[in-house]
Order: C-alpha cells, then structure tokens, then sequence
C-alpha cells in the first residue's frame, strides 16, 4: 500500500503533513526554502540564493494537495 498525503496544515513557521498511515511530519517555512529544488542549480548543485537574506517570516501562500503537496511559497512553488 502506498502512503500518501491526508491532510497540510500551516502551524506557526511550520508545515503539519498527515499521512495516510497516521505518521506526522513538520516542516519549517526555513527549511522548506532552503531545499526546494529551485534553491540549487541543477547541474553543479550550487545554492542559487543566499538563506541569510530571506525573511524568517515566510510563509506559503497556498498548499495544496495532489499527489504530493504543492506549496506556493512567496513566489516559488515547493514539492512535497
């Protein structure tokens, strides 16, 4: 069986991921940033931003659940 996403929910600076197997997960807003695949460059891995410019305060606009979780934060959009 696979496990799938049940339910996103923002908490605080965090992300609060249900699965389908009753498992929960927290992500913060932070590190949700710092390893979105955009934030590196695809062929040498290099980190495409700098983290200590990017407000503590971030926050994702939307999330959304499909088969996996699509978050919109600020302008990027993050995979889950």
């Amino acid at each position: 069986m696979a496990i799938e996403i049940s339910k996103v929910s923002k908490n605080g600076s965090a992300l609060n991921v249900e699965w389908s197997d009753g498992e929960k997960s927290n992500f913060h807003f932070m590190w949700l940033r710092d390893n979105c695949p955009t934030a590196h460059d695809k062929d040498s891995r290099h980190r495409m931003f700098n983290i200590l410019e990017v407000s503590t305060s971030i926050e994702p606009k939307t999330c959304k659940i499909n088969n996996f979780v699509m978050i919109y934060l600020n302008s990027l959009k993050i995979f889950l």
